[in-house]
């Protein structure tokens, strides 16, 4: 995890995204936001190789080849890992205590940890946080013009047409504890238009990010667009994730 060259760092914008996604915007050993300062603005997160990206002095240099890890993945997401300042800097600093495979596993754990966090703040939703992401979505979308299709088909088939992994069906399954709830909230709106405005404008998100992104990548990126300008807090995350959840539930969103 030695910074020495700007060419170590030479990650696409997919791959920082869907980082990030996965992490939930924190790091991933001691759970802290890497988005501070007032009104957010400040990103701290540094992107951690796992197995170094070829330098012999590198720590866990000696793993790559007594792992058979593939060099042409050394800068795939897989390979990566968020952390804050003070994590990067003890990790590198006791590289016997951090091999390869406690770091994949310390990132594992934090997506568990996400996991639960979110699965436990969906029972906490608000009107309050519904209202915060849907002004998200309508701030962040662009285009409505030429929508894929959306017709209707069983939730089942349309996680498996998309790809969709056991994580992002838990996530759907979750955030669907929640759909009366929403829809509630969107039935009393007195904007008579008012889902379907929103609706619309998670089709525009859609539609940009499958050109970029499928399966799980595209499921994160979607909610990456709908989280953007406001704070990484869980119970905003799971308000997005229930938005979301409830039309993939009425077929509207993920093409058939």
């Amino acid at each position: 995890m030695v910074d020495s060259s700007s060419k170590q760092r030479s990650y696409s914008v997919k791959t920082i995204k869907i980082l990030y996604a996965n992490a939930a915007g924190r790091c991933s050993k001691c759970h802290r936001p890497i988005i501070i300062g007032e009104n957010k603005s400040t990103q701290i997160g540094q992107i951690a190789h796992i197995y170094p990206f070829g330098e012999s002095n590198s720590p866990r240099y000696s793993e790559i080849q007594q792992d058979n890890f593939p060099t042409e993945l050394k800068n795939d997401e897989s390979n990566l890992i968020l952390l804050c300042p003070s994590c990067h800097s003890e990790i590198d600093a006791a590289p016997e205590n951090f091999s390869a495979k406690k770091l994949i596993q310390m990132k594992r754990e934090h997506t568990d940890w996400i996991n639960k966090q979110l699965s436990e703040e969906i029972l906490n939703i608000t009107y309050a946080e519904l209202e915060v992401i849907c002004k998200a979505i309508a701030n962040c979308a662009s285009d409505y013009s030429e929508n894929p299709d959306y017709s209707t088909i069983k939730i089942e088939e349309k996680i498996t047409k998309n790809e969709l992994s056991h994580k992002i069906y838990n996530l759907i399954q979750q955030g669907m504890l929640k759909t009366k709830f929403v829809a509630a909230y969107l039935s009393n709106q007195t904007n008579a238009t008012f889902a379907e405005d929103l609706l619309n404008c998670i089709k525009s998100i859609y539609k940009e990010e499958a050109q970029k992104y499928k399966g799980d990548d595209l499921f994160l990126a979607i909610l990456d667009r709908m989280h953007a300008g406001i704070e990484h807090d869980f119970t905003l995350q799971a308000a997005g994730i229930a938005v979301l959840t409830y039309f993939f539930h009425i077929c509207e969103i993920f093409e058939k």
